[in-house]
């Protein structure tokens, strides 16, 4: 139950917006550290979070077809508190969003959940809340434990591909191998980003020592970034993840 929690407590991170231009907000950092800090940021907002949100969506889909004596359980204890029916197909986790089932299993070929964020989230570690805006997030599940990830929220876009295997290191949880894209729409500046994937693995941890304090899970794969100025390429910038929670970056500057 407490892997439940420390998801609600980080869900809506995929809110957080950052500016496309490479700027602490004050001055320009147009330099390999200040594009290295913009990817690390993006890669946090457009892949860790929306699958935090797949994550919890699994877990109370789990709990909905439990039976009635076995949601009573202590292990479940938060769930029920949190977890509210407003409708026939539509929830509300207290701290997370509105969730709309299609009355389906997610694990069910075609169906197609719907996550609104109440617009803010709690950062577990500090307990800080941060602002956030009500934006959509559609799962659909296309084949057995793969599933299609859509956003579309203050002019960005994210799609991502899915698919689930039994983990090597924490039973009963799935690990993800994920192709995702996306685009950051154009900031005040006029600047603009495009984000890819190739080769990531979003993986279960079999404790808590892994390096990356910032996800939740531990992964391994390059995620890339193009960065534009009114149509105009201007910076690029790879990051390459290890198993091990080690990162390197290739840049343009």
């Amino acid at each position: 139950m407490k892997r439940i929690i420390d998801i609600v407590l980080l869900v809506s991170a995929s809110l957080l917006t950052v500016s496309c231009r490479i700027s602490d907000g004050f001055s320009s950092r147009h330099n390999p550290e200040g594009l290295r800090t913009y990817t690390y940021s993006l890669m946090n907002s457009m892949l860790d979070s929306p699958l935090q949100v797949m994550d919890l969506m699994t877990e109370i889909d789990v709990y909905l077809r439990l039976p009635d004596a076995e949601k009573m359980k202590e292990e479940y204890r938060e769930m029920r508190e949190n977890l509210k029916n407003l409708d026939l197909l539509s929830l509300k986790y207290i701290g997370a969003g509105q969730i709309d089932t299609d009355g389906k299993s997610l694990f069910e070929v075609g169906s197609r959940w719907c996550f609104v964020e109440d617009g803010y989230f709690r950062y577990s570690a500090s307990w800080r809340i941060y602002p956030g805006h009500k934006d959509r997030l559609v799962i659909t599940c296309v084949g057995e434990n793969e599933w299609e990830i859509e956003e579309d929220g203050n002019g960005d876009m994210l799609r991502m591909h899915v698919t689930g295997t039994q983990s090597e290191a924490v039973a009963g949880k799935l690990d993800y191998a994920v192709t995702c894209s996306g685009l950051v729409a154009p900031d005040e500046d006029g600047y603009s980003a495009e984000f890819s994937t190739d080769g990531m693995l979003w993986l279960n941890s079999v404790d808590d020592t892994y390096d990356d304090p910032y996800c939740y899970r531990c992964y391994t794969g390059d995620f890339y970034v193009r960065i534009f100025s009114g149509g105009a390429e201007k910076d690029w910038c790879r990051m390459i993840s290890g198993p091990d929670g080690t990162l390197s970056y290739e840049t343009n500057l």
